[in-house]
């Protein structure tokens, strides 16, 4: 190539280079920064520097300008200038945020917090860095950023960096300095924190470790802090500060030891620590500060050396030792034999302490992994151990030993899900946990994985796992039981019953299998079962004690002591009772079981009609002594009081039960919330809660009025508490007893006076739903109306109404409280609704909210029970009404109708009534087809003889309403009838019941000697119920409250029942059915002239016969009656017309609405006494 070419060649690229950057100081700034990017985009960095060498010559004359020469700046690596560029820029600039942010960004990572300060105090530079906030990982300059935005007054910009900071940074020393911030600013919860979280860090490096072991200082933890740095000291033995913290720790908490071994390795006695001290007084310990901590020790030697020494009876030497490996070994399988050892002697708390220190413990392997975590469990924290176990995995994944304890810990504390992940780590469902599960197949594990299943609610894999083979030998008897009682308080009822019959008639081959065959005839209700079940146990293995224990428990509540002492006496024991009367025995029962207690309130009425006075005083002081004595849980301490009252005890043993079971402290000893709370539900239970049945008649009126008062002064100074159902129990209805108290013109008095303290007691009852209370929820013209029913799901008659709602205008919704039972009704009403809704039966806030939830527009509800009533305290739905049940929600503010037949109704409604109601002219209600066989006479003897015994050929005269109707005012009829029948047998029902106690107590003070020829029998089985009906001579309405559902189902299947109407709601439903469908001689019009029917009924069976077929023929008239279906449908619909019309409740009678007249005579008078409405028959 000749020089000429050369220097041709040099002149046209020098020209070509000329021309380039001279077009390149010529173009626009944002089109030579677009195509350094598409340079750089191409790897060609050398083209990308040289535009940005001409864009820093250039002088920025607009925001953008500044902008992009800044920036080019700082790609070629100048960043102060970069910074000046962006921060001039920012000055002229100022609402330019692009260069607030990139001015920001680059001050931060400059350090130039100057400039930060100016343009913080700049409106568009804050917005700025909230742009920028969390870009910057370098972390010492975050925690700068948040002492120079404490600094400039802006904590809101600083809160967010802390918060973030505290989250996300793994930088000790930014950490550190960051809680020192916080310290200064008194800020202590977040600098905890901080601290919290470095002292479970893993050091990874001394400043590391100084900073993590000091964080246990600083939470007031020097012990742990001087362990740790001791620990650390090992790792780090050369680094100087380690040791200066150690020792000024030691010396500040007068760890005199450790700090003498910190000067001399040697030092372990008195004199040597005494002398280490003085050296270091003196400051004549450096040298031998610089020493190390400690010489090679064989600690598993010193822990062999323990246990000698506490094997031959030399704990005083073993003492020292033990605290010097205690606190200065750093052997991890070391500490953990001392701890098996020490456990091994009864010291728990030197093997907790060991425990705890390894829970702390830095994880330097996988056996430290292993024993660290384990420690945890040790410490009764499982599912910490599992979380550590499962993290060392991950760090150790070929351990097997870590494994193996991870997969017992998690199997033994029911951790199911987490062994799933074993299996597959994505695994979450029941499949996968099924999958994992199959690796324990021992029957042991297999009944725990049914636990399992049942908290889980998957009752197909229950029944596939119970019904698989147990193996050579069969399940255990206290396996399959806690596996009953789970699911019972599942509410899988009939799955529990299948169990408790398995452990009835299996065979008892041990002491437990008869203890758990006789739990479960208990829980089957089978008392005789139980008792004889026990006997034979005791026969069998008669030193038992849990067995004795168990049959003394039941002797006790079921009044039979006469039995148990027959019974023991036969086997020679318990011989010690000092007695066989019925006093004696209930001392002696409570001296063994304080408990038993409960069985003499529970039989308080019986105990005190059998013993004498003098006898009866001493058994109840007894009994009072015992119970003072005891110390009741908070739940048992609430029961005996509830009992007291509900089955109307004497009113001085349940005043002085009250005040021993009161939580109360000395004057002038501020009482906690905790206690306030408890005595709170103690009074309400003691004023609140009236007779089930009442004792005696004439106290009606008194006893209303005194529960109305009772709630006004409770009202005063209310104490807030959780919830109804969980403070006062399920068996809390005062709205119950009030009813069947008689006065039941002040029952919507009483009710209002109950929501009052209701409602500052649990004041969530008192809550509209959001969709009756926002306007922009309100139902839209064209949706269907969303109707919801809540009931018990056993509760008859109702879900057969829904036919006539029609499904084009409404949606059915069934409110279900807690878990679907075994009845027909139950089945029903999930059949005939569109959708099921489970509510809680156990905590009525929650069920609150789930109703709320579905957005009802009308609730149609049969509030007797508690998991209804108080929901129905709040406005959950538009329009809230009541049907099948007495007007229970009568008084409440959110009680808008009550669904009744209006010839059962009293004719002037309006006395007791202060809801509105709607009145129908047929019965509102579904009676369901359903016959019994006429049974023959060989029948009925052979079932006389069952249920009576010997000597039943005379007259049964049948009263089977519940025990709560049969008021007072029925004793003097009883009387008469028994008197004019000598053959006569009086029956009644449900005679387990606890308020049957109170009636057979007060008959038996009425009837005298005639009280031999009263029967009570239990709760039968249906078919038995049925077939009873059809074998007595007679059967008995109660008055003046008679029996409603019970009398449809009589008139069914065709047994005449004789009954005295009353003119007061519930007073008159019998007799109202009679005249119905046409059947006369059965209403009476007096006491005089229903004994008379009573006992033509029982002595004529012509009569009584003619008149069962009578009823079966015309019961016809309201069995599936579709114009009983029309009329309920009808007022639903014209109800709800009325609701969006925007016009409140009102009467609805004989198919329209009426405006409700008030009587004159009840507005001057008051409503008549309840004597002057029992006989309101019809001529």
């Amino acid at each position: 190539m000749t020089s000429a070419f050369v220097s041709g060649m040099e002149t046209v690229f020098q020209r070509t280079a000329f021309a380039k950057w001279l077009r390149l100081r010529r173009e626009p700034t944002d089109q030579a920064w677009a195509r350094a990017d598409i340079a750089l985009s191409v790897s060609d960095a050398k083209t990308a520097h040289r535009i940005y060498r001409v864009l820093v010559r250039r002088r920025p004359t607009t925001s953008h300008d500044f902008l992009l020469v800044g920036l080019a700046n700082y790609r070629l690596g100048n960043g102060t200038r970069a910074a000046e560029l962006l921060a001039e820029g920012h000055s002229r600039y100022p609402l330019a945020l692009s260069l607030a942010e990139n001015c920001l960004r680059i001050c931060v990572e400059q350090r130039r917090l100057g400039w930060m300060i100016k343009i913080l105090d700049a409106r568009a530079g804050r917005a700025a860095f909230e742009q920028l906030v969390g870009q910057s990982t370098d972390w010492n300059t975050q925690v700068d950023l948040v002492a120079l935005h404490v600094e400039a007054g802006s904590p809101e910009l600083a809160d967010a960096r802390i918060e973030e900071i505290i989250r996300t940074s793994d930088n000790v020393a930014a950490l550190w300095r960051l809680s020192d911030i916080l310290l200064a600013l008194g800020r202590k919860d977040e600098a905890a924190s901080i601290y919290k979280g470095l002292s479970r860090r893993v050091a990874d490096g001394p400043e590391a470790a100084l900073c993590c072991s000091l964080s246990f200082e600083r939470l007031l933890a020097p012990q742990e802090a001087a362990d740790r740095l001791e620990a650390e000291i090992v790792r780090y033995p050369d680094v100087p500060y380690l040791r200066e913290h150690l020792l000024r720790i030691s010396l500040d908490n007068r760890q005199f030891n450790r700090a003498a071994r910190l000067v001399d390795g040697e030092a372990n006695g008195p004199e040597a620590i005494e002398a280490a001290l003085e050296a270091l007084n003196a400051r004549a310990g450096s040298a031998a500060f610089e020493q190390p901590v400690s010489q090679s020790t064989d600690w598993n030697a010193q822990v062999d050396l323990v246990a000698l020494h506490l094997e031959t009876g030399s704990p005083e030497l073993a003492d020292a030792k033990i605290e010097e490996i205690i606190w200065t070994c750093d052997n991890v399988i070391a500490l953990w034999r001392l701890s098996d050892i020490l456990l091994a002697f009864g010291r728990k708390d030197e093997a907790a302490s060991i425990y705890e220190k390894l829970s702390k413990r830095v994880i330097d392997g996988p056996e430290a992994a292993l024993y660290c975590s384990l420690s945890f469990e040790r410490l009764l924290a499982p599912q910490e151990a599992a979380d550590r176990l499962e993290a060392q995995l991950v760090r150790y994944p070929d351990v097997p030993y870590i494994r193996e304890h991870l997969l017992r810990i998690s199997f033994d504390n029911g951790l199911f899900d987490r062994i799933a992940r074993f299996v597959d780590a994505e695994a979450n469902d029941p499949e996968a946990i099924e999958v994992a599960l199959e690796q324990f197949s021992e029957r042991r594990q297999q009944l725990k994985i049914v636990e399992y299943y049942i908290d889980k609610e998957d009752i197909s894999r229950v029944k596939r796992k119970l019904s698989q083979a147990p193996g050579d030998e069969p399940d255990p008897s206290g396996s399959l039981w806690n596996i009953a009682d789970r699911l019972e308080g599942k509410g899988f009822a009939a799955e529990a019953r299948e169990i408790y019959q398995s452990l009835m008639t299996r065979p008892r081959e041990s002491m437990w299998d008869a203890y758990f065959a006789g739990a479960s005839a208990l829980r089957l209700s089978d008392i005789a079962a139980c008792l004889t079940v026990l006997e034979e146990g005791l026969r069998k293995y008669p030193e038992a004690v849990e067995l004795r224990h168990f049959y003394l428990q039941m002797c006790a509540h079921q009044l039979k002591y006469e039995r148990y002492f027959s019974f023991m006496e036969s086997l020679s024991i318990d011989s010690d009772h000092g007695g066989r009367s019925v006093a004696e025995f209930y001392i002696y029962a409570m001296q063994l079981d304080p408990l038993i207690a409960e069985a003499v309130i529970l039989n308080y009425k019986d105990l005190q009609r059998i013993c004498a006075v003098e006898t009866f005083g001493g058994l109840v002081h007894k009994a009072l002594e015992i119970i003072g004595r005891a110390n009741l849980s908070s739940h048992k301490a609430r029961l005996f009081i509830f009992f007291c009252r509900y089955l109307d005890l004497d009113e001085s043993f349940a005043a002085t039960l009250r005040q021993m079971v009161r939580c109360r402290t000395d004057d002038g000893v501020e009482v906690s919330d905790t206690l306030k709370k408890e005595e709170r539900v103690i009074d309400m239970l003691f004023q609140l809660t009236p007779p089930m049945v009442p004792s005696a008649a004439g106290r009606a009126e008194a006893q209303m009025h005194q529960f109305i008062d009772a709630c006004h002064s409770l009202a005063l100074s209310p104490v807030e508490l959780a919830d109804p159902i969980s403070d006062m129990s399920n068996n809390w209805t005062p709205w119950q007893y009030l009813f069947c108290l008689g006065a039941i013109d002040a029952y919507n008095s009483a009710v209002a006076a109950l929501e009052s303290i209701a409602f500052k007691t649990w004041p969530k009852l008192n809550q509209t739903a959001r969709h009756i209370s926002d306007e922009r929820l309100r139902p839209v013209p064209g949706r269907r109306i969303r109707i919801g029913f809540m009931v018990h799901d056993s509760m008859p008659m109702m879900s057969g109404l829904l036919s006539g709602l029609e499904p084009t205008v409404f949606e059915t919704v069934f409110i279900r409280p807690g878990r679907m039972g075994l009845s027909r009704a139950a089945q029903d009403w999930v059949l005939r609704t569109e959708r099921v809704v489970e509510v809680s039966d156990t905590d009525v806030y929650s069920a609150i909210e789930a109703i709320a939830a579905e957005q009802f527009d009308i609730i149609v509800s049969g509030p007797s029970i508690a998991a209804v009533f108080f929901p129905m305290m709040a406005r959950l739905a538009h329009l809230q009404m009541v049907l099948l049940e007495p007007n229970w929600t009568d008084g409440l503010t959110n009680a808008d109708y009550y669904i009744s037949w209006k010839p059962a109704e009293p004719v002037d409604f309006a006395e007791f009534y202060r809801s509105k109601v709607a009145l129908l002219k047929h019965p509102p209600y579904y009676i369901e087809r359903h016959s019994v066989d006429e049974i023959a006479e060989s029948t009925k003897s052979e079932l006389r003889q069952r249920l009576f015994g010997p000597g039943a050929a005379g007259r049964v005269y049948l009263c089977a309403n519940t025990p709560p109707k049969i008021h007072p005012y029925m004793d003097d009829m009883f009387r008469r009838l028994l008197e004019s029948d000598p053959e006569a047998t009086l029956v009644f029902l449900r005679g387990e019941y606890p308020p049957s106690k109170t009636l057979r107590f007060r008959l038996h003070q009425k009837l005298g000697t005639l009280i031999d020829r009263v029967v009570f029998l239990p709760t039968l089985k249906q078919e038995d119920a049925h077939r009873l009906l059809l074998a007595v001579d007679c059967c008995l309405d109660s008055f003046p409250l008679c029996g409603m559902s019970s009398s449809f189902d009589a008139a069914m299947v065709g047994v005449p029942t004789v009954t005295l109407p009353s003119e007061m709601p519930f007073g008159k439903w019998t007799a109202t059915i009679y005249e119905h469908i046409g059947v006369s001689g059965l209403t009476a019009r007096d006491e005089d002239e229903y004994l008379q029917i009573a006992l033509r009924l029982a002595k004529d069976p012509v009569w009584r016969n003619g008149l069962g077929a009578e009823l079966r023929q015309k019961a016809g008239l309201f069995i599936e009656s579709a114009a009983s279906v029309g009329a309920f449908a009808e007022f639903i619909a014209r109800s709800w017309e009325r609701h969006r019309a925007g016009l409140p409740p009102a009467d609805w009678i004989d198919g329209r609405w009426q405006a409700r007249a008030t009587s004159a005579a009840s507005v001057q008078q008051g409503a008549a006494p309840i004597e002057d409405r029992k006989a309101a028959a019809p001529a």
